[in-house]
């Protein structure tokens, strides 16, 4: 292992840069607004950062029962998924711990360990997104064909979970909601959910994943065409779900609500929706339902609502941050049945396919034959 792979990345991105270029009028700068709520000019590699975000942190049994819990909720072709996901992270926790007891730790083997902790997680993400980048360049050329193809449709899925599921949206929703309990048992949950946050995300985003991939008969795949004035924006929460039924209230949803919005460019967006308000294909969008889909783009957002341009965002400047954020959780862990009081997490379907997490499980034996 080289140098370079020991250098820790600290600074952990929950949406990819390379797509926010789409945004910036100079290739590497955008508009985005601020805590603060004011209006910067800034570089992408700054803006939706968190430092050690996806920090992998030893699994003690209490953490292992609540995801192990949470996981066989789902059917078991995507239990085993999730389950060979995690022993990947739980082989090299064990050595680790395994070279400090028995008092052979290296101070190599230190580095390699610690690179992994920071690293690796962040590098699954950057796997994902590797994996679209022509996928994503097509579509924003307009060619919704690409996705015809079965591999570039699941590639595309993998991606969006994880874009769902791996914001500080996604996260502050569920954690706030659990602890928000008149439970003690489910606030307890909440703490749980917080220390292996860097894990359950990711289990999440699969889970959303295969859900649409598997049911994708059931959906309308739409490639909106922006032909009006104003620019689509995106966000620091880049993929929602804009169902019509969220606007109505999120008590007596069926968990089958879903819409979900991705704008690709300022130009071109991408929705997969089963509410039979988009038609499949490549659609013109009209001003109206422009700015519509930038209310709630704008509304969705924790603190970056990021555009091409100025103006975009001065008229996002009354928008209430609160609005849309139940609607994303709502579809993101609703089709699972009750694993806690009230909270509700996603299900998927079987026949998931293994090669994804094969490959990594294999990257982590081959690290831990360097220590």
């Amino acid at each position: 292992m080289t140098n370079k792979h020991l250098e820790l990345k600290r600074n952990h991105h929950s949406v990819w840069a390379h797509y926010l270029k789409g945004w910036s009028p100079d290739g590497s700068n955008v508009f985005s607004t601020t805590r603060s709520k004011k209006i910067i000019f800034d570089s992408v590699k700054m803006l939706t950062v968190e430092r050690d975000f996806y920090k992998v942190c030893v699994l003690t049994d209490e953490h292992l029962s609540c995801i192990r819990g949470v996981s066989k909720l789902s059917p078991i072709h995507l239990h085993n998924s999730h389950m060979q996901e995690l022993d990947s992270y739980l082989q090299v926790q064990l050595a680790q711990l395994k070279s400090v007891d028995e008092g052979y730790c290296s101070e190599d083997s230190e580095r390699v360990f610690l690179a992994w902790a920071h690293n690796s997680m962040e590098n699954q993400h950057a796997q994902h997104e590797l994996e679209v980048r022509e996928i994503v360049r097509s579509l924003a050329c307009r060619d919704l064909s690409v996705l015809e193809k079965d591999n570039n449709m699941l590639l595309f899925m993998q991606f969006i979970g994880q874009q769902v599921a791996r914001t500080k949206v996604f996260k502050r929703s569920s954690i706030e909601r659990l602890s928000l309990s008149e439970v003690a048992s489910v606030r307890e949950h909440a703490r749980l959910f917080q220390e292996c946050w860097w894990f359950m995300h990711y289990m999440f985003g699969m889970s959303i994943a295969y859900s649409l991939f598997f049911e994708r008969g059931l959906f309308s795949n739409t490639l909106l065409i922006n032909g009006a004035s104003e620019s689509f924006i995106t966000s620091d929460q880049p993929v929602i779900n804009i169902h019509p039924a969220l606007d109505l209230g999120g008590e007596n949803l069926s968990g089958k609500e879903c819409d979900f919005y991705y704008p690709v460019s300022p130009k071109v967006a991408y929705i997969i929706s089963r509410s039979g308000r988009y038609s499949s294909g490549v659609v013109e969008a009209s001003e109206e339902l422009v700015l519509e889909l930038n209310e709630k783009m704008a509304k969705s957002a924790l603190v970056n609502i990021i555009s091409d341009n100025e103006r975009a965002l001065k008229s996002t400047e009354n928008t209430s941050a609160e609005c849309c954020r139940f609607g994303l959780i709502n579809f993101s862990m609703s089709k699972y049945r009750m694993f806690f009081h009230r909270i509700v997490l996603t299900e998927s379907v079987a026949g998931l396919r293994q090669q994804t997490f094969s490959r990594r499980i294999l990257i982590v034996r081959r690290s831990l034959a360097l220590l």
